[in-house]
């Protein structure tokens, strides 16, 4: 509306601030998952590790990230052959891994192999926590120790996706800097 009133007006200096506004409320809508740039690195974005009894939260969170064109493994379509290779595989080739902690993921074997082949293969973890009576204790606890988590229980879904994306780009970005070379004194 204001571009047509600008283009038929002619311009002036303080279409310019206009310009610049315009500008700046299109980048403040963006969501972070907008904003964030695949890895050429991998083949996935994110592996989600999940307990089957969070299903509804974690099949959420997953087909949202799809949706903001993340590249997703979760076992709801890349399951074939032996479970405990896909696991492996999906970890080596994810960038970020997803541990969807409740008292189910914790007391699953699978989940704990999962989380701890992750932990070993130094993937970059992401906790979140996604049932309100988790607690923090035995393995889980031990692994994910002191680590910022994300608790999609205390807060809406919208605003708990919203500090996952920031906390990927956060990563992303730690990465990026930390991959380039350091800069020589002149």
């Amino acid at each position: 509306h204001i571009l047509i009133e600008v283009l038929q007006k002619g311009h002036s200096k303080s279409d310019d601030n206009t310009f610049r506004q315009l500008s700046i409320d299109r980048e403040r809508k963006l969501s972070p998952a907008q904003t964030f740039i695949p890895s050429q690195a991998h083949k996935y974005d994110i592996m989600i590790s999940y307990s089957h009894r969070d299903k509804e939260l974690s099949h959420r969170i997953y087909y949202r990230l799809l949706e903001d064109k993340f590249r997703v493994w979760m076992d709801v379509e890349n399951m074939y052959g032996p479970i405990v290779e896909r696991m492996a595989e999906s970890i080596e080739n994810s960038e970020f891994v997803l541990l969807l902690m409740s008292n189910a993921y914790k007391s699953s074997s699978y989940c704990q192999l999962e989380a701890e082949y992750a932990f070993k293969y130094q993937a970059c973890l992401i906790p979140l926590v996604v049932k309100n009576d988790f607690t923090q204790t035995g393995w889980l606890g031990m692994l994910v120790g002191l680590r910022h988590h994300i608790d999609f229980t205390k807060t809406t879904f919208d605003d708990a996706y919203t500090q996952l994306c920031k906390e990927l780009q956060h990563f992303r970005t730690q990465s990026i800097e930390k991959s380039q070379p350091l800069k020589s004194a002149e």
